[in-house]
């Protein structure tokens, strides 16, 4: 059963992506949605979740890249350090089909969800990814993988420090 709360959360979020004229298909029944905007290197493509039972938001947003096999083992690596160095949000590596997607989560458990927050975790989103887009493209199209016994941590770690 959908909490009031949840529903209210719900036609928030769809009342700020209108507001800003951002094209988006919704999904009543699950309380989900979806929109795309354009980024500085790609489209970007989100799903919110709002998750009545955990009176949770969550946004998901894939990062388009194909990952080569043997490099799952520096993006995981990679996707660790970057998250060490973020605020809010994180990046996740799925090995099983190597996919990447940033993740962000906000409770409306004792709050009224208001429509800053859903234009912040969208904001926050587009910027990390196309803010890290290109360094993960790197490491996925890698043709020489780092090895592990030549300070792969230290190497990855100055390839993020260069970042901005």
């Amino acid at each position: 059963m959908t909490s009031t709360k949840s529903w209210q959360s719900y036609e928030t979020l769809c009342n700020v992506l209108e507001r800003n004229d951002i094209d988006y298909e919704r999904n009543d029944e699950n309380l989900c949605v979806k929109c795309s905007a354009s980024g500085k290197d790609i489209q970007l493509n989100f799903l919110f979740v709002i998750h009545p039972s955990k009176m949770l938001v969550s946004l998901y947003s894939p990062v388009p890249v194909k990952i080569k096999r043997e490099n799952y083992s520096n993006m995981a690596l990679a996707v660790c350090i970057i998250n060490n160095g973020l605020t809010d949000g994180n990046f996740c590596f799925e090995p099983s089909d190597g996919t990447v997607f940033f993740k962000m989560t906000s409770s409306f458990c004792d709050v009224n969800v208001s429509e800053e927050l859903f234009e912040y975790m969208l904001s926050v989103a587009a910027d990390t990814i196309d803010d890290y887009f290109l360094k993960i493209s790197q490491i996925a199209k890698s043709e020489k993988p780092f090895e592990e016994d030549d300070g792969t941590t230290a190497k990855l770690a100055d390839f993020f420090s260069q970042q901005r």
